[in-house]
């Protein structure tokens, strides 16, 4: 099956990237309010603004910041956190909250959790020494995939008994998720050969970790992932193929095809991606050849039983953070003049609704809409 073969839409994004309107930053017309904060836990917001924009503490840096805008791009309050905690991470949606798995960055094995309802940050307590990469949870458990070590090697823990499982020393762990209440485990051979057999090893687990069911694939996948709410995980190859594990460990592979946006294309890197309410994804999706790579994000809709995407306009070189629900917005970043710019979308419309343009370079990990 083709996916994907968009030349005009791919020329209108461009035509229209490049024809967009200046962004102007907007320095406030009052003296900002910086507030200093040594315990994470402690942040508190009055929602004197309608933005609270996350930069996330840079590993060098003696500081992260949480910058309150109003809808004007006016930055309101400007929140200078210096605990190591706040750090860089891969950011999860479960049940209404934001997870944080950044224990390579803050040197903890705690998961920093941020609940939009009432803006309060708290920390999950995993029971292990190892640092944390990846975490998933669904109504009755949480599990974590561990950092790997010098040799390669991570576990693959259920939080609560504090159970950890590791694959054979040839093995190392690349992400797990839950598929109808089963852990499933993905697993990359440290040594393997393009096109072997076995490159994936997927294991399905019973509540006790113990292995029911295997399957192998010979492709390898890039780093994000994604469950859908038809209880299926989607494995984004570089290749190119997106392949669908049901929880029975069944496998679908659907290969796409995207020369009519580029030739000699070397490797397909499906970056991070968002759910929309609908069940749809978006994915950041960057091309590379030998000397030039292509960014743009993609709409994939699994509504037919087989993935369907086509690409969204005005998203060359943006960057997906994060959907809000309740809002019906979606939020990325790019750089403008050496500046971070937030732009809002309409996640019904795929339409930016607003811009604005941060006064620092930090990296922007998260945008919450707090009025």
């Amino acid at each position: 099956m083709k996916i994907l073969k968009f030349f005009a839409v791919f020329i209108t994004l461009l035509l229209l990237s490049s024809c967009e309107e200046p962004i102007v930053y907007k320095e406030s017309e009052k003296e900002i309010d910086i507030i200093e904060i040594n315990d994470v836990t402690n942040f508190t917001t009055d929602r004197q603004g309608d933005y609270l924009v996350f930069n996330l503490m840079d590993p060098v840096a003696e500081k992260g910041y949480i910058q309150e805008f109003n809808s004007n791009g006016e930055i309101i309050k400007r929140y200078e956190i210096s605990d190591r905690l706040f750090a860089p991470s891969n950011i999860y949606f479960f049940q209404n909250k934001y997870y944080f798995a950044s224990s390579g960055y803050s040197g903890d094995s705690k998961i920093m959790s941020y609940n939009p309802n009432n803006s309060k940050i708290s920390f999950i307590n995993t029971g292990q020494n190892d640092f944390v990469e990846r975490f998933y949870m669904d109504d009755d458990s949480k599990f974590i995939m561990t950092n790997m070590d010098k040799n390669l090697d991570n576990k693959f823990c259920k939080i609560g008994p504090n159970k950890c499982i590791e694959f054979p020393e040839n093995y190392r762990i690349h992400d797990i998720t839950i598929l109808e209440g089963a852990p499933i485990v993905v697993g990359i051979v440290k040594d393997a050969q393009e096109n072997s057999e076995d490159i994936l090893k997927i294991r399905k687990y019973n509540e006790d970790l113990e292995i029911i069911d295997e399957v192998n694939l010979n492709q390898y996948p890039n780093y994000f992932s994604f469950t859908g709410k038809n209880n299926k995980l989607y494995l984004f190859m570089y290749s190119g193929d997106i392949v669908e594990i049901s929880s029975d460990l069944k496998v679908s592979t659907f290969s796409s095809d995207f020369t009519a946006i580029m030739d000699d294309i070397v490797n397909i890197e499906f970056k991070k991606n968002l759910m929309l309410e609908n069940g749809d994804l978006l994915i950041n999706i960057v091309l590379n050849t030998i000397d030039q790579k292509l960014n743009f994000i993609v709409k994939v809709s699994f509504s037919t039983g087989s993935p369907q995407m086509e690409i969204i306009e005005n998203t060359a070189n943006q960057n997906l953070l994060n959907v809000d629900y309740d809002a019906n917005e979606f939020y990325t970043a790019s750089y403008k003049e050496d500046k971070n710019v937030i732009s809002i979308w309409d996640s019904k419309t795929l339409k930016i609704k607003n811009k604005f343009m941060l006064d620092s370079t930090y990296s922007v990990y998260l945008v919450d809409k707090i009025n």
